[in-house]
């Protein structure tokens, strides 16, 4: 029961981190670009971009958001299960 509530936590803390962020990405039209080679196999690099920008911001938030509430949810809904061990 304990666990749930620290992963409730971090994931209401990192979506509410993520508002100001998006602020800030918005008021500043700010766009970054990040570009990351993963590995390269038989000399053909394999990269990954990452595109950050207010709307991908906001989605981290909503997804985020919803993933705390989840875990909420499961925490009361499992609360009186006698045999919370299995789940767990």
């Amino acid at each position: 029961m304990g666990q749930i509530v620290i992963f409730r936590l971090i994931f209401y803390f990192l979506s509410f981190l993520f508002i100001p962020l998006s602020l800030y990405f918005r008021l500043g039209g700010i766009e970054l670009i990040i570009d990351w080679e993963l590995i390269v196999l038989g000399g053909v690099p394999i990269n990954v971009t990452l595109v950050v920008d207010f709307m991908s911001v906001m989605f981290s938030f909503v997804v985020f958001f919803i993933s705390g509430n989840v875990y909420w949810f499961g925490a009361g809904y499992m609360a009186g299960e006698i045999y919370i061990k299995r789940f767990s």
